[in-house]
């Protein structure tokens, strides 16, 4: 099967793709990666917070 033919079966049912199937994968574990990098991030800040304040009773 030459390049162009891979291309044109591709093309024709782009959603059974296997690239496609893959890069819906890669979509979901990266959107999976963010929401658990915005919690940490909260949660750090919250820290920062509270570890200035405990720093200044020491000033």
């Amino acid at each position: 099967m030459s390049l162009s033919d891979k291309f044109e079966s591709l093309s024709d049912n782009p959603v059974n793709s296997p690239f496609t199937r893959e890069f819906e994968q890669f979509t979901r574990e990266f959107g999976r990666f963010t929401r658990e990098f915005e919690q940490f991030t909260r949660e750090f800040g919250l820290f920062t917070r509270e570890f200035a304040l405990f720093t200044r009773e020491f000033d």
